[in-house]
């Protein structure tokens, strides 16, 4: 998954040598190991993806001992490891392994571990050559304690914070990145027309959700939220799903996301229940054309800043003239909200290769809201949508 080219270019232009990635999602980005452990204990767990800039290919994975066996299903397998702490599992000595046994045992049960995280760190640093070289780590998931303690066993090494590194890296998606963030729309797009088939009066929020979960995890995603609400419930959307029942000429309003092979989608879609009013066809048109537009001029060279205004502008235009925004999407992958955000005054400039999820939501108390959002790959001879599901208005009869 690993944009090796967007890599290197970037730890150039920052004159480093070596990166290491310690958020969850980091690690997944850089070697491919999805610790189950990291997303249990976000706060506590200590993994590390390790690369240097002339071995980019050639990762280095310190990790757990209870947690090694995940590294046999990265994608960069098989990886170069360092294990650390006590985990115990048996070797029966009589009984043939396979070769994920084989290699398991041979790492972590005939070969001792470190006492902990930043013993086994070392260890990679030095085996890379970077233990005087120039650092950029991913501070916010990294133990604090062992910053000092880091510099203490390696006082040649010069470390800078790169967390904000890796997100302008992650920014430029490879082929197999679109592919993931394409395949986790549909799923989410498949969910959100399993719960729309539902739909008839009487049926609640809590169903529809269930019923939105439920699709998600049989296609083998993750559901990670599910704001599901009706009519004018709409702008009060992160509370929960209740028990509120669907009536004629009622909104039903998804913002809705699932993981899928570690990638993040976030859709947004208004269906509504026998006839919609006037009203709400007019605002849904205007979110709709704003959606429209941004896809229409997204190109790379154009600053965020004049796609943010020009999209606000002609949502006004189509049919809400007090329409305002405090942003209008952001980047995806893997985090929900990658770089860039798009929102007003930001001269980012946008970029070949960026998958963008733009959305123009309105929410009106008292009376509920329309919002449409997708994931388009910015392309240099025209952008491409990520998504399938119609951004009509989704209209379900009685």
């Amino acid at each position: 998954m690993m944009n090796e080219s967007r890599v290197a270019e970037v730890m150039d232009a920052n004159g480093l040598d070596g990166l290491i990635g310690t958020r969850l999602e980091n690690v997944y980005y850089l070697s491919g190991v999805w610790n189950v452990s990291q997303t249990l204990f976000p706060f506590d767990s200590q993994c590390y993806a390790v690369v240097a800039r002339d071995r980019l290919h050639e990762p280095w994975v310190v990790i757990s001992t209870g947690d090694w066996d995940q590294t046999l299903s990265s994608s960069s397998a098989p990886l170069r490891t360092v294990h650390y702490g006590t985990f115990f599992r048996e070797d029966p000595v009589t009984t043939d392994l396979d070769a994920d046994e084989s290699r398991l045992k041979s790492q972590t049960i005939d070969r001792a571990p470190r006492k902990d995280a930043l013993e086994a760190l070392v260890v990679a640093l030095e085996d890379l050559g970077l233990a005087d070289k120039r650092v950029g780590i991913d501070e916010t998931a990294f133990k604090v304690a062992y910053r000092k303690e880091l510099a203490q066993r390696l006082p040649m090494l010069n470390v800078s914070d790169a967390s904000e590194i890796l997100r302008e890296i992650r920014m430029i998606k490879t082929e197999e990145e679109v592919r993931r963030l394409q395949r986790s729309a549909a799923v989410t797009e498949r969910a959100i027309a399993a719960a729309a088939s539902i739909a008839r009066p009487g049926v609640t929020e809590r169903e529809l959700a269930i019923e939105f979960r439920r699709s998600v995890v049989l296609q083998g995603g993750i559901p990670t939220f599910c704001l599901l609400r009706f009519g004018r419930n709409a702008p009060l959307g992160q509370i929960p799903s209740d028990d509120t029942q669907l009536k004629p000429g009622d909104e039903i309003w998804f913002d809705v996301g699932s993981l899928v092979e570690g990638y993040w989608s976030d859709l947004a879609r208004i269906y509504v229940l026998g006839e919609p009013s006037e009203k709400l066809r007019r605002y849904y048109q205007a979110v709709r054309a704003g959606e429209d537009l941004a896809f229409e001029i997204a190109r790379p060279g154009l600053s965020i800043r004049e796609l943010f205004d020009r999209v606000i502008a002609c949502v006004r235009e189509a049919g809400i003239p007090h329409y305002r925004r405090h942003h209008l999407g952001h980047g995806i992958g893997v985090e929900v909200y990658d770089p860039p955000l798009l929102a007003p005054g930001n001269e980012h400039v946008i970029e070949a290769g960026m998958v963008l999820n733009v959305e123009t939501p309105y929410f009106e108390l008292g009376w509920g809201g329309v919002h449409v959002e997708d994931p388009f790959l910015v392309g240099e001879a025209g952008n491409k949508w990520l998504t399938a599901l119609s951004r009509d208005l989704g209209l379900i009869d009685l």
